[in-house]
């Protein structure tokens, strides 16, 4: 929902004045505090330790704290891949080729947005192919945004659209029903996956029509 409405946004706002000229000097759109970035990075990151597991709404029960205790593990799990893997990918496949810590972090916030839908509920090493794949969706779509001129200063898109849509989907493919956490996955011979998707277009619907 938020990523829908930030990219409505900079489509209606525009570019910063400068961003896409010939003679426009990159360096001067860059964030202005990498120091700030990662605080900000690691605040949003503890208080996602509240998010998910809460989402349990209760801690009666065996099952309730084991589901509380995944969601919490998988959301150290999926950040760190997705952090990781776009560090990487910004050092080796996309421009500027250098280990860049804003993409680290906001790879590690495509993460904790990917895997926030099935926290609970997805394995451990699911969790990790979430958030690596997340990382992977980020770079790719902050590069497509770039070339279609839409500028979008904080990543907000590819980090809370992209992502948020792919963790939607994620829900479809995971989720065994033999599983104590239960599900209907498409890799376990589920019908989860058509339902997301379904979802994912009412989401990205309505929130453009409102915003």
């Amino acid at each position: 929902v938020g990523g829908v409405a930030a990219l409505c946004g900079a489509i209606v706002v525009g570019p910063r004045k400068g961003r896409f000229t010939e003679d426009a000097k990159q360096e001067d759109f860059l964030p202005h505090s990498v120091p700030f970035t990662v605080l900000g990075t690691f605040i949003l990151w503890l208080g996602w330790y509240g998010f998910n597991p809460g989402c349990v709404a209760g801690l009666h029960t065996d099952m309730q704290a084991y589901t509380a205790a995944n969601a919490l593990v998988n959301t150290t799990l999926a950040p760190c891949a997705g952090g990781l893997v776009a560090w990487l990918l910004r050092r080796y496949v996309f421009a500027p080729y250098v280990f860049d810590v804003p993409a680290l972090c906001n790879g590690v916030l495509a993460g904790l947005v990917a895997v926030t839908a099935g926290s609970g509920f997805v394995k451990h090493w699911e969790a990790i192919i979430i958030g690596a794949l997340a990382g992977v969706f980020y770079c790719w779509s902050a590069k497509l945004l770039t070339k279609l001129q839409i500028d979008d200063p904080i990543d907000a898109v590819s980090v809370h659209f992209r992502n948020g849509m792919w963790g939607t989907i994620a829900i479809g493919f995971f989720g065994n029903p033999k599983e104590p956490f239960g599900g209907n996955g498409y890799f376990y011979g589920g019908d989860q996956l058509g339902v997301q998707v379904v979802a994912c277009i009412c989401f990205i619907v309505w929130s453009a029509v409102w915003s």
